[in-house]
């Protein structure tokens, strides 16, 4: 049977972003890559962000509250525990959830594992991966990173996102997974 990286497991190899993952149904092994480093900086900021829109809505609800009905400590406390979960989660587990993303493409599918808590490994069959959209926010803009999209025949969202790849090797990405049905033979 296969190890999986990070829980998903094998050996991190720092030096290359890549693991080895034995894949069963013949493929061999095939390299994890890494996202590129500059995401935990993007994870960070979008999770300061919501916790700063959590605050805010924090501080109007409360308000709203006082002058609504008597003074309550109720929508206070729970905002600020709401933001206080934001932070940790923002903070403590960036690293964490950065060594265990990682994405394969093999000659038959696509291998995506991520999640800290919920630990997901999604292949995606290549021969069904109908188009491939690449989008960057303005914060990913900032660090000059985009995020693929992989979407498959009878879905409208997509079934697999790639975040944290620079612009080229999306392109790229893009270009072989969009090659044909000559790569898959």
């Amino acid at each position: 049977m296969g190890t999986r990286p990070n829980e998903v497991g094998g050996r991190d190899n720092a030096t290359a972003g890549q693991q080895q993952v034995e894949v069963g149904a013949g493929e061999g092994p095939a390299a994890l890559r890494a996202l590129h480093p500059a995401v935990r900086k993007v994870w960070l900021l979008e999770g300061l962000l919501t916790a700063g829109l959590l605050a805010a809505f924090t501080i109007v609800a409360a308000v709203v509250w006082m002058v609504k009905a008597e003074w309550s400590a109720v929508p206070i406390v729970i905002g600020v525990m709401l933001v206080a979960l934001e932070l940790a989660y923002t903070v403590l587990l960036i690293d964490l959830r950065y060594r265990v993303w990682r994405y394969a493409v093999r000659p038959h599918d696509v291998l995506v594992c991520y999640g800290v808590i919920w630990r997901t490994r999604r292949c995606v069959p290549r021969l069904r991966i109908q188009h491939v959209d690449i989008e960057a926010g303005p914060i990913n803009r900032m660090f000059g990173l985009v995020q693929l999209s992989l979407f498959t025949a009878g879905t409208v969202a997509a079934v697999a996102t790639i975040p944290g790849l620079r612009p080229e090797e999306a392109e790229a990405l893009r270009e072989t997974l969009l090659a044909g049905d000559e790569a898959h033979d």
